[in-house]
C-alpha cells in the first residue's frame, strides 16, 4: 500500500466516522429506534470506487468500531447490529461492483 493510499483511506475513515456520529444525532420522524439515512456508508462508496473492495472493507469496519468506542457502545449490542449491517452492505455493494451492472451514478 503506497503512502497516498493510506493517507486518503484514513481521511475517508475519519470523514465516516464524523458522519457516523452526525447522523446518529439526527431525530427522525419515524419510530424505528435502528433505522438510520446512511450517510457515512458515502465514504465506504467513495473508497470502492477509488481503491477498491479492501479498502471498502477498512473503512466501514474501522468507522464501526471507532465509532461505537466514541458512543460507548463497543461490543453491546447496538455494535452488532451496525457491524452486521455494514458487513452485508459492504458484501452487496463489492458484488454489484463487479458485476458492472450498475455505473457510479446508479
Amino acid at each position: 500500500m503506497k503512502t497516498r493510499e493510506l493517507t486518503i483511506g484514513s481521511m475517508l475513515c475519519a470523514c465516516a466516522i464524523i458522519l457516523h456520529m452526525l447522523e446518529s444525532m439526527i431525530p427522525l420522524p419515524i419510530g424505528i429506534p435502528f433505522f438510520r439515512l446512511g450517510f457515512a456508508n458515502i465514504a465506504g462508496l467513495i473508497a470502492l470506487y477509488l481503491y477498491g473492495p479492501k479498502m471498502m472493507f477498512s473503512v466501514n469496519f474501522i468507522r464501526v468500531f471507532f465509532a461505537s468506542l466514541m458512543r460507548g457502545t463497543l461490543f453491546s449490542t447496538g455494535f452488532y447490529l451496525s457491524l452486521s449491517g455494514v458487513f452485508c452492505a459492504t458484501v452487496i455493494a463489492c458484488v454489484v461492483y463487479r458485476s458492472k451492472i450498475f455505473t457510479v451514478y446508479g
